[in-house]
């Protein structure tokens, strides 16, 4: 590096501008305003934003478009404030430039509230848009259109449009996604076939699109007789003023503007006479994106598409295996850290795809220029190449451990890896076994294995957010995972946004088991999504019991909850009062010694009536680890509260932690179970801003009388109790803790 001191230089100023980013310096631009503006939207209102249309999208049933220079009227006040994204019900395009008046309620970016969940509010900071607005009213105000940005997006829409004619869906979305960036053509079993086979980077316009593309531009430049005749350094120039063109029209991800900048770069080199370096255009390209968004430093594109090409730079010479083992060691750590898990046969996976996209590309873009033409004839290349694709993907995927989830590894375990990883390639640059080095590369696992390590000290209980609904996840100190319910009414694809992400982020690759208290669609329809995807090997996870409460009169839904649960492959089980499930402590070297018990204080079966009260029927249980004790109540009520109070009262039962029954409905948990269980912190789950106004004020109030603090998800996101069998602590994943 000492030897090219302009890339030295480049680090140096990424590292300090980092830093400056980490400490929150210097403020974003306009931080007072926006601080004054997110007070006035504390309370729901209608506003009226102006702004000037930056992008404009139509999809099937739904359009949306981002507004730049927006001001947010307010009581004839106004504020600047940053980019907004409108979406609309209705397929709809405004042309850029449009200068729009809208009229709805404003509301602030969503940022993640669970661990594992996908962060809104980070990934639109990163575009630069800070609010959103859903289904405003809109009037068009005198504007100028930008002719350029407009001619790009109809060209866009126009290619999207002819690629869904000429092609089957399953095609069609992959080759939007590959030429376009855009995904939303992309079938779901598609997306997961890619996602699970460590391929996924395939589905977005990445740096050897991009390098294809203007290389090929080049290339086809120079056979045209005027360019031959020493004009090379022209076609240098449109070649990247059509890339340029191009990544702009494609929505200029950050890979592809690392690409064009090196292309750019390496084209300049050619014009002025210099010599390309790699290694500089690299750190170059890196310090002009983080000088525009310090905060790409911390997202997960930057970092994968700097580190892959850094690699392929340092080992460009080296064989292809090789070359793919180093990318696979080299981005482990930054996969496992934003993605939670990996695919076992990715550089194969890799050697045998990615040589295809090329192919596949020129083929996909063949057909969209000429249509299918004749029984397809011009199709035909780019769908046999996917089909050929996606059975090597699913071929692999039913293989042995072909996906393991390790989590996000802790700080110390990445640089621990690295530590290791430098060391094998000193070994492996230093042994002299010659064309016998791969004799070595076993070293690989134990150096991978490091960042599988989870150290249990004790009991964790985290009760997710999931809007209205309750989810509550316990990961036991022998090593037991257990899921107690999975479910919402107000979040969309709760288990695939924030269940699933949050078993991923910490490392669980099975389920031992699942808890369904009852049936309400706001407690199981997160936990059906996580059942189907592994009955369809759509993730790693597995789930080993399904636990139902045992009813004699079974409805349609718990019918077929029983139905799936055997064909996700778990084994089903009916729990009553006076059941036992003992977990034993130890169970390996990063497990801790400490039991813990479940004793299920409901359904009782003498209770049941017809038609059957599944609220008062829901499971209940005591969990008890060491000197701690955790009360989980369901939506318990009616005759079954009764019944709970009845068993707490013989026990003499009292609780540190109650999950507070039915999300702080009005007249759930009375005053006389509160004197009997005495919870010193009562956690309720529930969603912002909900329609049934829970936790109730008289709950509150009971709550409060009873001295028990009030944790809830609406307000602090998900709320984490930890044991260790003597003291306990919990904290909010937003809110803090105690």
């Amino acid at each position: 590096m000492t030897r090219r001191p302009l890339a030295f230089l480049c680090v140096l100023c990424i590292v300090f501008i980092t830093a400056l980013t980490r400490l929150g310096l210097p403020p974003e631009r306009g931080q007072a305003r926006k601080e004054a503006v997110e007070k006035l939207l504390e309370v729901p209102r209608d506003v009226t934003v102006i702004g000037e249309v930056l992008r404009s999208e139509e999809q099937e049933d739904y359009s949306y478009l981002i507004l730049k220079q927006a001001t947010l009227s307010v009581h004839s006040q106004n504020y600047i404030i940053s980019n907004v994204r409108i979406t609309l019900k209705t397929p709809v395009h405004y042309a850029v430039g449009t200068r729009v008046s809208v009229f709805g309620v404003l509301k602030k970016t969503e940022r993640a509230t669970n661990p594992g969940q996908f962060d809104k509010s980070f990934y639109y900071r990163i575009q630069g848009i800070g609010y959103t607005m859903s289904n405003p009213s809109i009037e068009t105000l005198p504007s100028r259109i930008r002719l350029l940005p407009e001619i790009l997006a109809v060209l866009r829409e126009a290619m999207r449009e002819r690629i869904r004619q000429s092609y089957p869906s399953e095609t069609a979305g992959v080759i939007s996604a590959m030429v376009l960036g855009d995904k939303s053509l992309l079938e779901d079993d598609v997306r997961t076939e890619f996602s699970m086979g460590g391929v996924s980077h395939i589905l977005a316009i990445s740096g050897l699109h991009v390098s294809l593309f203007g290389e090929g531009i080049y290339r086809l430049l120079i056979l045209i007789p005027f360019f031959k005749k020493g004009r090379k350094k022209a076609a240098g120039v449109v070649s990247v003023v059509l890339l340029i063109l191009y990544a702009v029209m494609t929505g200029l991800s950050v890979a592809t503007l690392r690409a064009v900048i090196m292309f750019v770069i390496m084209r300049g080199a050619d014009l002025v006479g210099r010599t390309y370096d790699p290694a500089t255009a690299i750190a170059f390209a890196a310090l002009l994106i983080v000088l525009e968004q310090p905060l790409y430093v911390f997202y997960s594109g930057f970092i994968l598409s700097f580190l892959a090409v850094a690699t392929i730079t340092v080992f460009r010479d080296r064989s292809g295996p090789v070359l793919g083992l180093a990318l696979f060691m080299v981005t482990l750590p930054v996969i496992c850290w934003f993605y939670y898990e990996f695919s076992a046969y990715t550089v194969i996976i890799n050697l045998i795809v990615v040589p295809l996209m090329p192919l596949f590309l020129l083929s996909g873009l063949f057909g969209t220029i000429f249509g299918g033409g004749v029984y397809g004839i011009f199709s035909l290349p780019a769908i046999w190449l996917l089909k050929a694709v996606l059975a090597t993907l699913s071929l692999f995927r039913k293989l042995p451990y072909a996906n393991f989830i390790f989590g996000q590894p802790a700080i110390w375990q990445i640089v621990l890896y690295y530590i290791l990883l430098m060391g094998f390639l000193f070994i492996l640059g230093k042994c002299r076994f010659g064309k016998r080095r791969f004799l070595l590369f076993p070293l690989v696992i134990p150096i991978v294995a490091v960042l599988a390590i989870h150290v249990r000290s004790g009991l964790s209980i985290h009760f997710l957010d999931v809007g209205q609904g309750d989810s509550c996840v316990m990961e036991m100190p022998g090593g037991q995972n257990i899921m107690v319910d999975g479910g919402s009414s107000s979040v969309y694809d709760v288990g695939t946004n924030r269940i699933i992400p949050f078993l991923k982020y910490e490392g669980i690759q099975e389920l031992d088991y699942v808890f369904l208290t009852h049936m309400d669609s706001d407690h199981i329809n997160g936990a059906k999504e996580l059942l189907c995807a592994v009955r369809d090997g759509k993730t790693a996870l597995r789930v080993g019991k399904l636990v139902l409460p045992y009813l004699r009169e079974r409805g349609e839904a718990y019918l077929e909850m029983e139905k799936l649960g055997r064909e996700a492959g778990a084994e089903v089980l009916y729990v009553e009062t006076g059941d036992v499930f003992s977990f034993e402590g130890g169970g390996g070297i990063f497990k801790a010694d400490l039991p813990a018990s479940f004793e299920i204080l409901g359904p009782n079966p003498a209770l049941e009536t017809l038609p059957v009260d599944e609220n008062g029927q829901c499971i209940t249980f005591a969990m008890t680890c060491g000197k701690f004790d955790c009360l989980m109540t369901g939506d318990v009520q009616n005759a079954g509260e009764e019944g709970l109070i009845k068993v707490l009262r013989e026990a003499d039962y009292d609780a540190e932690v109650l999950k507070v029954a039915h999300h702080g409905s009005q007249y759930s948990t009375p005053a006389e179970f509160l004197d009997i269980a005495k919870p010193e912190v009562g956690v309720i789950s529930c969603g912002r801003g909900n329609r049934y106004g829970h936790p109730h004020a008289d709950l509150v109030r009971r709550l409060m009388a009873a001295g028990t603090e009030i944790v809830r998800t609406d307000e602090g996101g998900e709320a984490c109790v930890w044991t260790d069998g003597e003291e306990y602590w919990w904290r909010s994943y937003v809110g803090g803790g105690a």
